[in-house]
């Protein structure tokens, strides 16, 4: 794009970022070429909770059942993970899990819940490494979608 010497507007427009963000890039990229658009360490602490533990959180959600129960709790999760009771509400949350309603039976819940969970997985995972991912959050059409090419530009 900005070798084909296209504008700082237009780049932006076309990747939905901003035009400064843009001319940072390019300056990056005259001084230090490909070694300057590498990600630099950001400000404030990092994440305590590893993308594979919510990962592990997720996939046991909705592939296994806890040994006496018919779903999992907070309670019982946590013992699984050895995370929290809080940690686990706001994974389900995010990943909108409702283990207590998901009929054991209905393989289609299930389903539907593992892709929307590995698609917003994937998302997060996307928008950690390009910070301009924010359709997701914006369009409800995107929200629905399955192709990640629409919600993740």
């Amino acid at each position: 794009m900005g070798a084909a010497g296209a504008s700082n507007k237009r780049v932006a427009e076309d990747l939905w970022i901003t035009q400064s963000t843009v001319a940072r890039w390019r300056r990056r990229f005259v001084a230090d070429r490909r070694e300057g658009l590498v990600d630099e360490p950001r400000p404030g602490r990092p994440p305590s909770i590893l993308l594979d533990q919510v990962e592990d959180v997720v996939i046991a959600t909705l592939e296994q059942t806890p040994p006496n129960a018919t779903h999992w709790s907070r309670t019982s999760m946590a013992k699984r993970t050895g995370l929290s009771r809080t940690t686990i509400g706001r994974i389900w949350g995010k990943f909108d899990l409702k283990p207590h309603l998901v009929d054991g039976s209905s393989c289609r819940a299930i389903r539907s819940l593992w892709t929307r969970s590995l698609m917003l997985l994937v998302c997060n995972i996307i928008r950690r490494r390009r910070r301009w991912c924010c359709a997701w959050r914006k369009s409800p059409a995107c929200r629905r979608s399955i192709d990640l090419s629409r919600c993740c530009r």
